[in-house]
């Protein structure tokens, strides 16, 4: 048998002789060249389905770049160019640009809402198959940097019960926390996780007690475990003690790091999952939006 990559795939001559280096796959801020690859061809294809009988005037598909064009990336709205030229810029972009670039390209078309489904999942399954560093959350479409598939799981799962039950403030702190953990803000994405997960404590209390306070009020009607609490209070503690991460204070990024803001929105996520269930199974869920 030949010789295989760790994603099961045969290694190629050159890689196989120790000529090129193997693919970097779990490197943050970088995307491999066959990823980019991949990328484009999907970008490409997606650029195809506007052409097709000449109907590039009449798509959705330019109206969702000529909006990338003109609001994500600030280029004059009279410059969008033509199909041709249109598959130019994309290919320079996804082959030669730094991932964060990339990202907010692909992000903002993923959630443009007339954005097909298919593409949305093109491009999350590229991440995928390639054993990026990151992957595509899809509520709303949000890139995040993971070591396992199961923190994706995790968060996904917080993100659509609180879109579910209509709890606004704890969705949009844990989109917020994704996205400046990707883009290396560790702080604060630390602290907006903390924030999810005051706000839904608060909508299960409606009360605006400090954390600890209001879960104590929580641990009768959701039969909530005292061991349980004390670890969600002591996620609050966390939040508080370590330069004040919960307070915007300056430098907290010093002291934090990217597996301590992995394991934070983690953790909030998983414990928001936890209580929103809980509170469900209990017959005591508000059916308000936040």
């Amino acid at each position: 048998m030949g010789e295989e990559r760790a994603d099961g795939r045969p290694l190629t001559f050159s890689e196989a002789q120790g000529i090129d280096r193997l693919p970097d796959a779990f490197g943050l801020g970088t995307l491999s060249e066959r990823l980019r690859s991949k990328l484009y061809a999907a970008i490409y294809l997606f650029i195809q389905q506007g052409t097709y009988d000449y109907k590039w005037a009449s798509s959705e598909i330019p109206n969702i770049l000529r909006q990338e064009h003109f609001q994500n990336r600030n280029k004059p709205f009279d410059e969008f160019p033509d199909p041709l030229k249109t598959k130019e810029v994309y290919k320079k972009i996804l082959f030669f640009a730094d991932f964060n670039n990339i990202a907010d390209v692909l992000q903002f078309i993923c959630r443009h809402p007339r954005c097909p489904k298919d593409f949305l999942d093109i491009v999350s399954r590229c991440f995928t198959d390639e054993q990026a560093a990151y992957r595509l959350l899809l509520e709303p479409p949000t890139f995040f940097p993971i070591t396992s598939n199961e923190e994706i799981e995790v968060l996904n799962a917080a993100l659509k019960v609180t879109r579910a039950e209509g709890l606004q403030a704890s969705n949009m702190h844990l989109i917020k926390a994704a996205e400046l953990l990707s883009s290396g803000d560790y702080g604060g994405s630390s602290r907006e996780s903390v924030h999810a997960l005051e706000s839904i404590v608060r909508v299960l209390t409606r009360s605006k007690d400090v954390l600890s306070d209001s879960l104590k009020k929580l641990r009768g009607p959701l039969g909530m475990h005292p061991a349980i609490v004390k670890a969600i209070e002591a996620l609050y503690g966390y939040a508080g003690d370590e330069a004040g991460i919960r307070h915007s204070k300056v430098h907290v990024s010093d002291a934090v790091g990217l597996e301590d803001a992995k394991f934070v929105i983690g953790s909030a996520a998983a414990a928001i999952s936890y209580m929103v269930a809980k509170a469900i199974d209990k017959g005591v869920m508000p059916q308000v939006n936040d």
